[in-house]
Formats: structure tokens, C-alpha cells, sequence
């Protein structure tokens, strides 16, 4: 007859088994988006930034503005779109024009293959 130890025990390790499974998923999402970001390094940022920028605009017309009946979905559009296609490109402009100068190897291992490492 099992004791209440070896039921704890069996919990333990299911509850790590679920950990160890949790982070492989997410060491896997991030290897898939690094490989994403090294192939297509302007539409991955296009597209982080419209999910980014889409969010915070809802968190902040339900939780800062309290509009939980209508959501102003013409300015979530406008302000992914501001995201999209004048931040993202403005920032990686700037981001090939200033990396020769601040090129080392701890950004060598950290920037996408587009910007010249």
C-alpha cells in the first residue's frame, strides 16, 4: 500500500516532467524565432511589432481607459500600423547605420546575420 511519501514523490516528479516539457517548448519557440529573425529579419520585427504594439494598445483601452464595451479598433489598426511600418523601419535603419560602431563579440553572438556578424 503506497504511503502519502511515495504519492508526494510521484507528484514531484510529474509537477518536474511538466517543467522540463514547458521549458523545451520554449527553448524551441525562441530557437524557431532567432531562425526567423536571421532569415527574414525586417518582416520578423514588422510583425513582432504589430503583435507588441496591438496588445498594448488593448491592455491600455481595458485596464488604463476601462472600455470593456467598445474597443476603438480603428486606433488599435493605426497605432500597429504606426509600429509596423514607421518605428520598425526607422529602427532598423538606424540599427545597420550604428552597428559598425558598437560592433563586439558579445553582440557578434546576440544580432541576426543581417546586420553583418
Amino acid at each position: 500500500m503506497p504511503t502519502a511519501n511515495a504519492h508526494a514523490y510521484q507528484g514531484q516528479q510529474q509537477s518536474i516532467v511538466k517543467t522540463s516539457n514547458m521549458f523545451v517548448l520554449m527553448r524551441t519557440t525562441w530557437n524557431s524565432y532567432l531562425s526567423l529573425l536571421n532569415r527574414y529579419p525586417m518582416a520578423t520585427q514588422m510583425v513582432q511589432a504589430g503583435v507588441l504594439m496591438s496588445a498594448g494598445d488593448v491592455i491600455s483601452q481595458v485596464a488604463l481607459e476601462k472600455q470593456t464595451g467598445k474597443m476603438d479598433t480603428e486606433r488599435t489598426l493605426r497605432f500597429a500600423g504606426l509600429g509596423v511600418f514607421l518605428i520598425v523601419s526607422i529602427l532598423h535603419r538606424l540599427t545597420l547605420v550604428e552597428y559598425p560602431y558598437f560592433k563586439s563579440k558579445r553582440t557578434q553572438r546576440h544580432l541576426p546575420s543581417a546586420f553583418g556578424t
